[in-house]
């Protein structure tokens, strides 16, 4: 008498997932939504997928790839998220997981200041002029005390302003020294980090997958001269 042949699977997971070029970034089987950031020199990338069955069958973006092989490279715009599905067919071809990943590559321009970057007092006028791609400037103050404008917020970068190598307080409020200038210095680096995300399971752990060569960031310099004369030597 014949054995009865055994079911077909019915797992659709994966066992491991990576992305070419990029640090691990904390791959979990449970998890199937990720969001990356990756840095503006990351034009595209491929996906490597393993099952956890070995009889299941992938696709990337609908396209059939072979266990654990790379996918074809996959073009990313700039600015705007990419979206990656990978579908795991398990064994039954009935039973079906899909694993999205986000990738955002972050704007060229986005380690700079916005153009409109200005100090709100009238009288503050930078110099030479703002540009982006300037990282040198003098300022002539008025009052004892300069406000530095808020930094919007964007996302994949950390801004940091200080004040003479201090950070600033809330405020943003830099009380000048009688006899010498202030440096103010206000640093963009990349935050390019990923992020497993899960209506079920939401993890802090996270890898920076930066580009080396992206990674150093801006740094504005502005040189604060105080109100008053300045006086060199000792007085007599």
């Amino acid at each position: 008498m014949s054995r009865a042949a055994a079911a077909a699977s019915t797992d659709a997971t994966l066992s491991a997932l990576s992305l070419s070029g990029l640090a691990d970034f904390g791959f979990d089987p449970a998890i199937i939504e990720y969001e990356i950031n990756v840095a503006n020199s990351v034009a595209s990338l491929s996906v490597n997928a393993t099952p956890s069955d070995h009889n299941a069958t992938l696709s990337v973006n609908g396209k059939g790839v072979e266990n654990s092989s790379d996918s074809a490279p996959i073009a990313l715009a700039e600015g705007t998220p990419t979206t990656i599905t990978v579908v795991v067919t398990a064994e039954d071809a009935n039973t079906e997981q899909t694993y999205t990943i986000t990738v955002n590559r972050v704007p060229e321009d986005i380690l700079k200041l916005p153009s409109d970057f200005a100090f709100t007092s009238e009288t503050l006028t930078l110099s030479p002029a703002f540009d982006p791609d300037t990282m040198y400037y003098k300022l002539n103050a008025d009052k004892s005390l300069v406000h530095v404008p808020t930094i919007p917020n964007r996302k994949g970068v950390t801004v940091e302003v200080r004040a003479n190598g201090i950070p600033l307080p809330k405020d943003r409020m830099v009380e000048l020294e009688r006899n010498t200038p202030s440096i103010i210095t206000i640093t963009l680096t990349p935050d390019f980090m990923t992020s497993p995300l899960s209506s079920a399971v939401k993890s802090t752990a996270r890898d920076q997958v930066a580009a080396a060569e992206d990674a150093t960031g801006n740094t504005y310099t502005i040189t604060v001269l105080p109100p008053w004369p300045m006086v060199s030597g000792t007085l007599e």
